[in-house]
Parts: structure tokens; sequence; C-alpha cells
């Protein structure tokens, strides 16, 4: 009997075969794939798109596509120093300072225009935004990643100067001498660090607080230049604030609010000095009993106080101490010389006094001058020696240095 035909039975799936819905997948899969690498190429290629509408833009001179394309370009490639440098020329042209301030901080240190760019928002900041204090740290900024900038150290010579902020100038002209590069006018303001006048520092004070008019420093040195100045007329600040040139109105109020303030406690004693007002002066000392200062004026004036109280030793001690922190200013050599006389010290005495009278007569030439620069060789000469017999070595070696390239 013939067996019946068995029917196969049906075979298991193949995991592993193409289905509709796996093929759906795999090919949403494809495309997107596609999509994210054609978009990362778009997208790299972008800073090349933004530079090139750029300087498209820049050709035709039209900044404010220039400003267009330049953000992108920046936004997209933050450290690119050109990207940064065509959105800055948008700005100047367009005199939109601010964002050009903000934007010029961005530039990369590492790239070797960076201590132009540096320089040019320097001058920006100091012409144009007249922000004094902002100027400052920009130059302070500069000198920490290029410390032997010598443009920066001479604008925070003038800086320090105008403003009176004696401690500051010392400091960065003595550091100035270590790098060897301290500006032309450097040996001329060691000179005088203590004595600083200007006929245009109430203008220009008063010019730059209208930029930042609650700057202490400049308030002070505002305040000093007024009292000093011999105008009749009132300089108007805000709303009821008026300077009066030759008037101490400003710095006793400000004396109010700053007791302790070195330049306008000084201000005071040297008129209470010349009055010869001991109890006037022995009271302004107290005001600094705790006050660090290198300001030499401050032991001039305790020498002076200790002088007239007849203990000689002590003014002698503190007038030393003047002198170590600038032994160039003549006002201490001329109380030291009377100190020695005293103390019947005859040849000290006559020493200091030479001292005196020749930097007294050096500061007097230089201060007739256009400017620091304009001395002639034959008193930067006699500069040196009064340099190297006062004892400043630091500074007659640089000096003695300059002047013999000079020959």
């Amino acid at each position: 009997m013939q067996r019946a035909k068995e029917t196969p039975e049906p075979a298991e799936p193949d995991p592993t075969a193409p289905t509709g819905p796996r093929i759906v997948r795999l090919i949403f899969l494809c495309l997107v794939l596609i999509a994210l690498s054609l978009g990362y190429v778009y997208y790299n290629q972008l800073p090349d798109v933004y530079a090139e509408k750029t300087r498209a833009a820049e050709k035709s001179e039209d900044w404010e596509q220039v400003e267009k394309w330049a953000k992108k370009w920046v936004a997209r490639s933050p450290d690119n120093g050109d990207a940064i440098l065509f959105l800055s020329d948008a700005y100047r042209f367009q005199r939109k300072v601010e964002p050009l301030l903000v934007l010029m901080l961005q530039f990369p240190t590492t790239d070797s225009r960076y201590p132009t760019v540096m320089e040019m928002r320097g001058d920006l900041l100091m012409a144009e935004a007249k922000n004094i204090p902002a100027a400052e740290e920009n130059w302070l900024i500069l000198l920490n990643q290029q410390p032997l900038h010598k443009y920066a150290r001479q604008r925070l010579t003038y800086i320090y100067s105008m403003t009176l902020q004696r401690e500051k100038l010392q400091t960065l002209l003595r550091e100035s001498l270590v790098y060897n590069c301290e500006p032309p006018e450097a040996y001329f303001y060691l000179t005088s660090v203590s004595n600083l006048n200007f006929t245009n520092g109430l203008l220009k004070t008063t010019e730059w607080l209208k930029q930042t008019p609650d700057n202490r420093e400049l308030l002070v040195a505002q305040a000093v230049f007024a009292a000093r100045s011999s105008g009749k007329s009132k300089i108007s600040m805000f709303e009821d604030d008026v300077v009066i040139p030759g008037s101490d109105a400003a710095v006793d109020r400000l004396l109010k609010q700053f007791p302790d303030d070195v330049e306008l406690v000084c201000h005071k004693l040297q008129q209470k000095v010349e009055e010869g007002e001991l109890e006037a002066v022995e009271e302004l000392l107290k005001q600094l009993s705790n006050v660090q200062t290198s300001d030499c004026r401050v032991y001039r004036y305790r020498g002076w106080l200790a002088k007239m109280q007849n203990e000689i030793d002590k003014a002698a001690a503190e007038l030393q101490k003047g002198l170590q922190y600038n032994p160039l200013d003549w006002k201490c050599h001329l109380e030291m010389a009377q100190v020695k006389r005293l103390q019947s010290d005859k040849d000290a005495a006559t020493f200091h006094a030479d001292l005196a009278e020749r930097g007294k007569v050096l500061e007097r030439q230089f201060m007739e001058l256009p400017s620091a620069i304009d001395a002639s060789f034959a008193q930067m000469q006699e500069l040196l020696k009064y340099i190297q017999d006062c004892g400043d070595q630091q500074a007659a070696v640089r000096l003695t240095a300059i002047l013999q390239r000079q020959r």
C-alpha cells in the first residue's frame, strides 16, 4: 500500500531577512546619517561663507553688511583675529565706540597683532571715550601679557602723573628701570614725583570726570589742582557740584569722606607747614597714622614736625625714611640739611643743601620745557650727576647707558 505524501512544515522566518518596516527604518537611518554629514560639512564651511560675505561687503564699504556678516563670523569663530578685526572696522566706521571697546578685549592674546589692538583700544579709551579708569586697566592688561611694552608704560606714566597717583607712578617707573624699558620722560618724573603740578591738570581731570564722576582718584586730583589754580571762574560739574579755582572747598569736602587720603592730607600739610601751624600739622599727620605709604612727603612733614618740636634725632630718622623711598626729592634734602646743621654735622648739612639747590634748579628747568623729552644732552648729563650724587644707583646705571648711546 502506497504511503501518503507528507506535507512539509512551513519554514521558520529568518529574523535577519529584510521586511517592509525594517527596510523603511533602514532607509530613514541612512537619510539621517546623510543629512548629518551634509550638515556637518555645511557647518564647518560656515566660517568661510561668512568670511567671503564679510570681505565682499568690506570692498564695497557697506559697513552695515560688514557688521552683519562679521558678527556671524565672530560668533562661529570667536578666536579668529581676522573676524574680530573686520567687525572692529565695522563698528569704528559706524562710530559704535562701546561695542568696539568690548569686542577688542576678545582679541586672542596669542595673535601677533594683539599688542597693536590693545594700543588702539587704550588710545580710544583715552581720546574718545575719555574713560581713564578703563584706560588704566587696559594698559595693565597689556603689560601683564607684554611686560616690556614701552608705549603702555608711557601711557600709564601720563595717567598716574595727571591724576597725582604718585605711589603708582613711582612703582611703575622703578619697575620700568628693572625691565630696561622706561619711557623717555621717566627720569624727569622720578625727580619730580613728590612735586607734581600741571597747568592743565584742572582742565583734564574735570573733562575726565564727566565720564566717571564717582572715581575717587580723579575727584582728589581735581580738588588739589583746583586749590592750586589761580583762575577766578567756577567750574560746574554735576547739578550743585562746583569746583572753585583757588579754593580748598573741594579738598575739605573730600577730606570728610576720605580723611586718610594721602594726597588730600599732604595738600593741607603743605599749607600748614608754610604757615608754621604745628598743632594743625600734628593733627593732620595723625590722620595718616594707620596708613602704609611710600610717599616721601609724609616722612618729610613728620621730620619737619619733629624738628620744630626739637626732636632732632627723630627728625633725621623720619627724613632718612623719606629719602629711602625717594632719594631724588630735593625738598627732603633741604629739610635734612637743616636737621644736620642742628646736629652740628656741617659736612652733611652742606652736602644735602647742595643737592637741594641743584634738584630745585633742575626741576624748574624741566618744567619749563615743552615736554620732558625736549631736554638737551647737557641737561640730561646734569640730571645724571644729580642722580648719582643722590645715591640712586638704579636710575644712575640706566641713564648712564642711555647717554653713552647718544654720544
